[in-house]
């Protein structure tokens, strides 16, 4: 695996941000796989330019699905357009992150974890987490630690 600057990778999520250049452009450019690209954007959305480090390998979370390996089945931005529209006129957001977080919590319990602790699963930019202990959803800002 290539070593990339901060410098780099900031130029890198800069580039994905503004638009200017698809998922698939950028990775192809630089060499690297989207995950990367993705989380080097996420760190820059979420702590700003100093954290987006040359060591950072660090994530607080698992991607279960590259989020927008979509970018590449469509040619257009039009077509992309109409898929997100489309989506969003079924609410189907909402009925994946209940589909998904059933099949969790489902896998959680056939695993038969017990842990005196609680453990929680949570989707990407949602404010609540499902506790995975009691299967209910809570506000993580109003999680005790």
């Amino acid at each position: 695996m290539a070593k990339y600057s901060s410098e780099e990778k900031i130029q890198a999520a800069l580039r994905y941000i503004n638009g200017t250049e698809s998922l698939y452009t950028i990775e192809r450019s630089i060499g690297t796989d989207d995950k990367s690209i993705l989380n080097w954007v996420r760190q820059y959305e979420y702590h700003g330019v100093n954290q987006v480090s040359e060591n950072s390998g660090y994530s607080d979370g698992i991607y279960l699905v590259g989020p927008f390996r979509l970018y590449k089945k469509f040619d257009t931005g039009e077509q992309f357009e109409k898929f997100v529209n489309f989506f969003d006129d079924h609410d189907l957001e909402e009925i994946t992150m209940k589909e998904v977080s059933d099949w969790v919590k489902k896998c959680f319990d056939k695993a038969m974890v017990t842990l005196p602790l609680p453990i929680y699963f949570r989707l990407t930019d949602e404010e609540d987490s499902l506790n995975l202990v009691i299967g209910e959803w809570e506000n993580q800002m109003e999680i005790e630690l």
